[in-house]
């Protein structure tokens, strides 16, 4: 049986139908929708270059938080149907490349709403990514049924960002904006919820269906949303809306909650029997959208950088305090200065698309190679040579995984070994070919836990390296590597009895296909 060594790495490359789909182009779509009714809600609208910045930073935003969500989250994708076939749980990615596409999207677009309208709208957006991925995602997700109660203010955010874009400050009518869909989030997501309630449970995350039981579930999305019925009319009453929007937002709400009381009633168990529940979540989706796009809000006009001539000159003129001239000359800066704003923001746009496009194609080799030289996220580290064995013992664990559908067999020769730290060790992966045709794969690698990956030192690797395997060929794939002896020196890694190394094979022809 031939043995194989190769050592030529090569980056396995990203699709860009990929990264589209880790940004959740559906959920993006209503988050631009509802920050765009945030910016025409204000009663100045700007200049249609800053609007669109605004908009389009809002967009990058929203897709910053779907790509860092699914970075976090790529393990328990995979044990849900509903999401399995999302990039990272269908292998068509690895998660570095999402972690640095979701980290780049977010600081492009919180400093691109900075430079275009102003800082404060920039912060709001900071502070909406931030509140999504740490507090909703990493800490609250899963670890309580109130996930979503909480997590909601994260989807809030949009309106009351594109407000401050427009106008530079907070008001009422945005805030209630934040309110409608902070309310509207449980009752939407809980709905959901309930009938894909066992891929919840696979894995393992507490949604109130999983933890409290499908009653009280449907109980709580009939009382949630009640407050997001007032909600949702109380701009009409304050005066902040005309008729239209309120007599659309009463019908809408008034059929939210016509479909919310058969969820109520509703004690099927089982998905298939839950058309209310399926009911509502389809309406819901609507809801949103339709109450936004309702709106006559009132005092709106656009954004003029002159004051209204005749009003101001003929007061001033009249006081005895300016001359016309003087006047006219204050109305020409303005014009002058929004201008040269909109220029500048146009050719901010233009440099750091062109930046970041660089910096797209530059960062998978940059971040492989900074993993590689500091054992980040579980990266091995390479070396030349073996330090030589100290006392202890410490056991490695062989992994093996294959893309679906390649048709390979992919193992270790032996499961596990343990050595001692410091020792120079020689183990075998096996891939065989059970194809009538020439496949070439790609292997990616990683170790666990992540905290072992600046210990763990290979000396000679297959991973990155494309292997062709004849139909029924079999070939044996050295793997020398050492683990360091200053993991025993280290508190948080010296109690680690067993370190697991990890090794996906990809079809190069899905690759090549994909590009």
């Amino acid at each position: 049986m031939p043995t194989i060594e190769m050592t030529n790495a090569a980056a396995l490359p990203a699709d860009w139908r990929d990264l589209l789909a880790l940004t959740k182009p559906r959920v993006m779509s209503l988050v631009v929708f509802s920050g765009l009714c945030g910016l025409l809600a204000a009663p100045e609208l700007p200049p249609l270059v800053l609007g669109f910045s605004a908009i389009l930073c809002i967009a990058l935003g929203a897709g910053a938080c779907g790509a860092l969500n699914q970075w976090y989250e790529a393990d328990l994708d995979a044990k849900m149907r509903r999401t399995a076939k999302r990039p990272l749980p269908a292998g068509r990615m690895d998660r570095q490349t999402a972690l640095h596409f979701g980290v780049g999207l977010g600081a492009f677009s919180v400093v691109l709403m900075g430079l275009a309208t102003n800082w404060l709208a920039a912060g709001l957006l900071a502070a909406s990514i931030l509140f999504y991925v740490l507090v909703y995602t990493v800490w609250l997700k899963p670890r309580t049924a109130q996930n979503i109660v909480i997590g909601g203010a994260a989807g809030a955010f949009p309106p009351l960002i594109g407000w401050v874009a427009a106008t530079g400050h907070f008001a009422p009518l945005p805030l209630l904006l934040f309110a409608i869909i902070f309310l509207w989030t449980p009752p939407h997501f809980w709905a959901l919820s309930l009938f894909v309630r066992s891929d919840y449970a696979a894995a393992g995350i507490p949604m109130l269906p999983v933890v409290a039981g499908v009653e009280s579930t449907r109980r709580q999305i009939l009382l949630y949303s009640l407050p997001m019925v007032a909600a949702a009319i109380a701009p009409w009453p304050l005066g902040l809306t005309g008729p239209i929007y309120g007599i659309a937002a009463s019908a809408l709400s008034a059929t939210f909650i016509v479909l919310a009381l058969p969820v109520l009633a509703n004690r099927a168990t089982e998905p298939a029997q839950m058309a209310p529940e399926k009911r509502l979540f389809a309406f819901s989706g609507l809801y949103l959208p339709i109450v936004g796009s309702s709106g006559d809000h009132r005092e709106r006009r656009r954004f003029d950088p002159r004051p209204p001539a005749r009003t101001v000159a003929d007061l001033c003129l009249a006081a005895g305090r300016v001359r016309r001239a003087d006047v006219l000359h204050h109305h020409r800066q303005n014009r002058d200065q929004l201008v040269n704003r909109t220029g500048r923001t146009a050719l901010y746009l233009v440099v750091m698309v062109f930046g970041m496009t660089g910096l797209a194609f530059a960062s998978v080799p940059l971040y492989r190679a900074f993993c590689q030289f500091t054992g980040f996220d579980g990266t091995p580290l390479r070396a030349a040579s073996a330090p030589g064995a100290v006392a202890g013992q410490i056991g490695v664990r062989f992994d093996a995984n294959v893309h679906p559908g390649m048709p390979w067999r992919f193992e270790p020769v032996q499961n596990t070994v343990r050595i001692a730290p410091g020792a120079r060790t020689t183990i075998y992966y096996r891939a065989t070919n059970l194809s009538a045709r020439a496949i070439t794969g790609q292997a990616v690698f990683n170790v666990s836990p992540d905290t072992v990956g600046q210990y763990f030192d290979k000396i000679e690797c297959f991973c990155f390296t494309e292997q062709t395997l004849k139909p029924g060929e079999s070939v044996l794939m050295p793997v020398v590597f050492f683990v360091d002896p200053k993991i025993r020196a280290d508190d948080g890694t010296k109690a680690i009895d067993e370190i697991t190394l990890s090794y996906t094979f990809y079809p190069v022809e899905t690759q090549a296909s994909a590009r």
